[in-house]
């Protein structure tokens, strides 16, 4: 018994230190995060893209003014 005693002696105030469970709780946090949103891209990412493509297609383009140069629609001809 007094060899393993020694060495619990000289854990404890590593054990009791806690300076550095701030850092490792927010890593830990920050690593939980960036593995939902990388699962969340993989569930979603086809559905959002989809998404975005149809409403690129499907929203007008805005007026132009006297000043601004035309857009390359009104150039070509249809």
């Amino acid at each position: 018994m007094a060899v393993y005693a020694r060495p619990r002696r000289a854990l404890r105030p590593l054990l009791a230190d806690t300076r550095g469970a701030n850092l490792v709780e927010s890593i830990a946090a920050l690593g939980l995060v960036a593995i939902l949103a990388i699962a969340g891209f993989e569930l979603f990412g086809g559905a959002l893209r989809g998404q975005a493509d149809l409403a690129a297609v499907t929203t007008p383009a805005p007026a132009t003014t006297g000043t601004a140069k035309p857009s390359w629609s009104s150039i070509v001809k249809k």
